[in-house]
């Protein structure tokens, strides 16, 4: 059973690795510089009005889900991944459901998330999770769900 739980300080470098990992799927190569987040994880997401999380079974890492504070009223989803032998069992709907409470309780009034065009798996998550397509620019597709 998928339990889902804060980063912390002995489970920060799994999730960078799962994220990078996931990255792997869609580019021959990372560019860490392009995520300077992922390099302050616990300092980045500790903000007021921000979150990350894990979801594990037992001690393993098998998903990653975050938010961060866009405005008073707009949070927007991040760094969503599944590890690879893990996918297709409804982890990453569990994580966004598990995001999503969280960003009530903050009162958020909206959810933002935005993903590559390309990436046509997020795209169909996020859609039959609820969320709508605001946007398509020349590289990203921008949803958004209001509360």
């Amino acid at each position: 059973m998928l339990q889902i739980e804060p980063v912390s300080l002995p489970t920060v470098s799994q999730a960078k690795e799962l994220i990078y990992e996931g990255f792997l799927d869609y580019f021959p190569s990372i560019d860490e510089s392009l995520n300077p987040d992922l390099h302050h994880i616990l300092q980045t997401y500790e903000g007021a009005g921000s979150l990350f999380l894990i979801g594990k079974i037992g001690e393993e890492l098998v998903c990653t889900g975050a938010f961060l504070r866009e405005t008073a009223d707009t949070a927007r989803i991040c760094r969503m991944s599944v590890a690879h032998r893990y996918r297709k069992n409804g982890y990453a709907k569990q994580m966004v459901h598990t995001l999503e409470t969280q960003i009530k309780a903050l009162k958020y009034k909206r959810i933002v998330i935005e993903t590559t065009k390309e990436w046509t798996k997020p795209i169909r998550l996020y859609e039959s999770l609820g969320y709508t397509i605001v946007d398509r620019d020349g590289e990203e597709v921008h949803f958004e769900k209001v509360l």
